[in-house]
């Protein structure tokens, strides 16, 4: 996954519980489904949530 190897790469990946991708359900923000992803796939309030773009 290009997300986790560039997080890996600016040696930030251990900051984080779970690295997770839009492309998991093919969308973008601000897509709707987009930001519901991390709702459903980590089982969290969206208040628990930090989303963040991270581009290469």
């Amino acid at each position: 996954m290009m997300l986790k190897a560039n997080a890996e790469h600016a040696r930030i990946a251990d900051l984080f519980d779970e690295l997770l991708s839009t492309q998991a359900n093919g969308t973008h923000k601000p897509e709707p489904r987009a930001h519901a992803l991390g709702m459903t796939h980590l089982m969290l309030e969206k208040e628990e949530i930090a989303s963040r773009a991270f581009g290469a």
